[in-house]
C-alpha cells in the first residue's frame, strides 16, 4: 500500500507512472529529483537539475522551467524541498551517475574477454594435449601428421577419436590452468562489479560469484 501522500502524487500522474518516472531517471542518469510544491510532487529532468553548495553548506537546487511543476527557469530551491535520490556517487556526494556510466569499464571488460575466448575456443588456439612420436619420425611425417591433425581436430570437429599410423605418445595438459583459472576469476569479478553497480544482491545472480 503506497503511503497517503503518493496516491495522488499531482494532477497528470498516477501513482504507478509517478514511480515509473523516479526510478527511470534514477537508472538512466543516476538521479532522481522530485520537487514537493503545493501542486503536488514533480520528477524533475536530471538534466536540467544542478545542486548548489552555499558557504554554511546548506544544500540548495536550481532548475530549469518546467511547466507541468510550475517552476521558471532559474528557480532555486532549498533541499527541504527537493528529494534527491542518486545512484552511484563515484566523486561527489551530491552527484550520482548511472549503473550503466559506473560500470562501463568492467561491462567493456567483459565482452572483450567473451570476444577473445570466442576467438580461441573457435580456431581451437590452444591445444589440450601434445603428441610425440616415439620411434623418431623424420619432419615430412611429423608436419603430415600435424596437418591431419589439424584439420580433423580444429574447432567443432575437435574430441573426435584420432586413429593414426605408427608409435605415438600423447601427453595431456591440464583441463584448466592458472591462466584460465584467472580468466573465470576476472569474469566472476566483473559480474560481481556491475550487480554492484545496480544495487543487486549477489545471492540473486549466483551464490558460486
Amino acid at each position: 500500500m503506497q503511503p497517503e501522500g503518493l496516491k495522488h502524487p499531482n494532477g497528470y500522474q498516477t501513482f504507478q507512472q509517478f514511480i515509473e518516472q523516479w526510478l527511470r531517471s534514477k537508472l538512466m542518469w543516476g538521479n532522481a529529483y522530485i520537487l514537493n510544491k503545493g501542486n503536488g510532487l514533480h520528477v524533475l529532468d536530471p538534466r536540467n537539475v544542478y545542486p548548489m553548495l552555499a558557504d554554511d553548506g546548506s544544500v540548495f537546487y536550481q532548475v530549469s522551467a518546467d511547466k507541468l511543476a510550475g517552476t521558471g527557469d532559474g528557480d532555486i530551491y532549498p533541499a527541504s524541498q527537493i528529494l534527491h535520490d542518486r545512484f552511484n556517487c563515484l566523486w561527489h556526494p551530491l552527484v550520482g551517475v548511472s549503473p550503466l556510466f559506473a560500470c562501463a569499464t568492467s561491462g567493456t571488460m567483459a565482452a572483450h574477454i567473451q570476444e577473445n575466448s570466442t576467438n580461441v575456443f573457435a580456431n581451437s588456439g590452444k591445444p589440450s594435449g601434445l603428441i610425440m612420436t616415439v620411434d623418431g619420425a623424420d619432419k615430412e611425417k611429423v608436419d603430415e601428421l600435424g596437418k591431419h591433425l589439424n584439420q580433423t581436430f580444429k574447432g567443432q570437429k575437435a574430441g573426435n577419436l584420432a586413429v593414426t599410423a605408427g608409435e605415438l605418445k600423447y601427453i595431456a595438459f591440464s583441463p584448466v590452468n592458472a591462466t584460465d583459472a584467472q580468466l573465470i576469476e576476472q569474469l566472476g569479478w566483473t559480474i560481481a562489479d556491475i550487480a554492484r553497480a545496480f544495487g543487486v544482491p549477489l545471492h540473486k545472480i549466483d551464490q558460486t560469484v
